[in-house]
């Protein structure tokens, strides 16, 4: 039985960092990463993280696109890129959720899968709570809310 003082914590995977760096960069709220290798078939990690609106969420998902694309690591599929509620990028051994907040409060993904342990990441004080963003009650068969036209970057071109 190993002593938990000593046991190591599990390393951020370096496509994993990249992603988070550029969501401290632009003011992502509450990021996690969810180990699920052992949950989910087809990647290793979830990133979760909320926008404060749908232009936020789109300005999130361009930061990451271009921080991992300068390192080579472009999304192999994306999804949501046209309304901006909930968008995601596969890059295979990880996800990337980004949440327009009300979004990410109905789906609940991390309640969902409680069991993934959650990584330790250090996140900036200012971007850890998120009592001051929008809350509204979601309905997922109501139209977007748009506050316009912003649709996130193409991660394939």
């Amino acid at each position: 039985m190993s002593d938990p003082a000593t046991t190591e914590r599990p390393a951020i995977p370096e496509p994993v960092r990249l992603a988070l760096e550029a969501i401290f960069d632009r003011k992502g709220r509450a990021p996690c990463v969810l180990e699920v290798t052992n949950l989910l078939g087809y990647t290793d990690h979830l990133v979760i993280v909320s926008a404060r609106s749908e232009r936020h969420a789109a300005g999130i998902t361009d930061g990451i696109v271009a921080a991992l694309r300068a390192h080579g690591i472009r999304p192999i599929g994306s999804d949501g890129l046209s309304d901006n509620r909930w968008i995601l990028l596969d890059y295979g051994t990880f996800l990337v959720h980004v949440f327009h907040h009300p979004v990410r409060l109905y789906y609940d993904l991390e309640s969902m899968l409680h069991e993934a342990p959650r990584l330790a990441i250090e996140v900036p004080e200012d971007l850890a709570a998120t009592d001051d963003l929008d809350t509204r009650p979601f309905d997922p068969m109501g139209p977007a809310p748009h506050e316009g036209p912003y649709p996130a970057a193409d991660p394939f071109a």
